[in-house]
């Protein structure tokens, strides 16, 4: 278990120095609480403290398994450092926890795709469409798989009949 980040408080601008000590203090007090490891995660991933929120982010997850969110928001920062595999597997199980939430399944695409796994960001895409046929994101990541495996169009990679 990666320990709570230190924090230098005087970094932080006057005005949101109280906000971060209060929840840091919460954390600190509460050191296995998902929700005050999470919260702290969303604070410092809100100030671009990317390192610092997947450390909160992966305790959360440690002490709230079963929570989306904290499988979702690690995946985020995952993905914004370049840990896309870990981003993957840690969007299956935020999709897996709550199989309803679309912008999981479609950062899931994108990061497939970043990742040269074009069948499985397909079968994501497809699948979102049939529930929701003029979902643009999907669309849009289809359109780029075509690009990517060289199809001369979006349209050349969906089922006979449908068109964007």
């Amino acid at each position: 278990m990666p320990p709570i980040p230190k924090l230098k408080m005087e970094s932080y601008r006057p005005e949101i120095r109280v906000q971060v000590q209060k929840v840091y203090q919460a954390l600190q007090a509460n050191p296995e609480d998902p929700n005050a490891n999470g919260n702290l995660g969303m604070l410092l991933h809100s100030f671009e403290q990317l390192e610092s929120a997947e450390v909160c982010y992966r305790r959360a997850r440690r002490f709230g398994p079963e929570r989306f969110q904290w499988a979702y928001y690690l995946a985020l920062v995952q993905a914004l450092t370049g840990q896309n595999e870990e981003a993957a597997t840690n969007l299956k199980d935020a999709i897996r926890i709550d199989p309803g939430y679309v912008p999981a399944e479609i950062k899931l695409a994108e990061i497939l795709l970043g990742l040269g796994r074009l069948d499985e960001s397909r079968r994501i895409c497809e699948s979102l469409l049939k529930d929701n046929p003029q979902l643009a994101p999907a669309h849009y990541w289809l359109g780029r798989i075509a690009a990517a495996t060289g199809l001369s169009s979006p349209g050349s990679i969906l089922p006979p009949g449908k068109a964007i």
